[in-house]
């Protein structure tokens, strides 16, 4: 059993909810805070650095890395052939700070932080699939139809399986993300977090 007086601040969401945006303002706007960079085997976008948005190995280092224990949990999405997980290294240095980290992941991670952590878990929500595509395309314009209907495809399949394991749920309207912020702020205040 890890020690419980850690504490562990977990913000999920569907795909393109904006959990990762949301997560950078907190961890800017909150020093206590501290975000976990997740490994991933996907292809580094344009624009992306390595240890700043992501881990980026390989689907068989990841695999071996996993085995050895360097990765405590991951996730497989299939419809995108695409591991995540969480880069032990990361973590326990983050941990050693002293400062509350926050983690972008899914359910997987939720269960596997709860039974070792106190953890707070925040799912995003989206306001409907109708944003997914533009949103998509506003981070890389060059997102095919065929990607955007898999991305819409994993959303529904997150929201049905994951949704109910997290401790809050805050809505991302569409060009609303400062009322966004405020809500999460407020959970945070209640559950003395920040």
């Amino acid at each position: 059993m890890e020690d419980t007086r850690k504490k562990v601040l977990i913000i999920g969401g569907a795909t393109t909810s904006g959990e990762s945006t949301v997560t950078r303002l907190l961890t800017e706007q909150h020093h206590n805070l501290v975000r976990v960079v997740t490994a991933t085997s996907r292809e580094m976008r344009s624009g992306e650095a390595e240890g700043r948005e992501y881990y980026f190995f390989s689907k068989k280092e990841f695999l071996e890395r996993v085995k050895s224990g360097d990765i405590i949990e991951h996730t497989y999405v299939e419809l995108r052939d695409v591991y995540y997980g969480t880069y032990k290294k990361d973590l326990e240095t983050k941990m050693s700070l002293g400062k509350i980290v926050v983690i972008n992941t899914d359910v997987v991670a939720v269960r596997y932080f709860r039974e070792r952590y106190h953890i707070l878990a925040i799912f995003i929500d989206l306001p409907s699939f109708d944003v997914i595509g533009p949103r998509l395309l506003r981070r890389n314009p060059e997102t095919t139809e065929e990607m955007i209907a898999l991305r819409v495809k994993q959303a529904e399949m997150e929201i049905v399986n994951e949704r109910g394991e997290y401790d809050y749920h805050v809505m991302n309207e569409e060009g609303a993300l400062e009322m966004t912020m405020e809500k999460v702020q407020k959970i945070l205040s209640k559950e003395e977090y920040i």
